[in-house]
């Protein structure tokens, strides 16, 4: 996963693509919930000012943890907006969470 999302992003970068819109997950923040996060706490959370937190654990229907996931959308998330800091780059990420 996280080699095809880098050629994807270089690829779009070599060929100038205008936008690419990269489709992340609200798992990359879903471990906060983990660590007793109500809702009344979530404006700050979406505010920006708040660090990663991927993952969350799911116990119903079966066990699963989605840390893996969440790190693999965290890592496009931050390949993209470093990519487009690059002085070269002229193609422009919109991560969607």
């Amino acid at each position: 996963s996280f080699d095809i999302t880098a050629n994807v992003f270089l690829a779009a970068v070599e060929k100038k693509v205008r936008r690419v819109i990269f489709a992340s997950s609200n798992h990359v923040m879903g471990g906060l919930k983990e660590a007793g996060i109500t809702i009344d706490e979530a404006p700050s959370i979406t505010a920006g000012g708040t660090d990663p937190c991927p993952g969350t654990k799911i116990t119903y229907p079966a066990p699963s943890d989605s840390t893996p996931y969440a790190t693999a959308k965290l890592f496009g998330e931050r390949l993209a907006r470093g990519i487009s800091e690059l002085p070269t780059c002229q193609t422009s990420f919109i991560c969607l969470r």
